[in-house]
């Protein structure tokens, strides 16, 4: 049996450790589910997407900041 070996570049392993960006934010609030909470805070989507103007850039820095801490439940990949 051959082994397969899987060698990325190093610039997309750079991606997954990248900080997320708004925009990143802004597509996850989108690709959520109207009356479901993404979090244990029970925050709906609605909130976020009503509001997403004004904590655009301090949500997106809690998150960076969870997700470095490794305090985030999923990771970047969703795994």
């Amino acid at each position: 049996m051959e082994v397969i070996r899987c060698d990325l570049q190093t610039s997309y392993g750079r991606m997954f450790e990248a900080p997320f960006e708004p925009t990143e934010i802004h597509q996850g609030i989108q690709a959520g589910g109207w009356k479901k909470a993404p979090g244990n805070d029970g925050i709906g989507r609605e909130s976020y997407w009503h509001n997403l103007a004004i904590v655009r850039e301090d949500l997106c820095d809690v998150i960076n900041q969870m997700f470095c801490a490794g305090t985030s439940r999923n990771n970047k990949n969703g795994e």
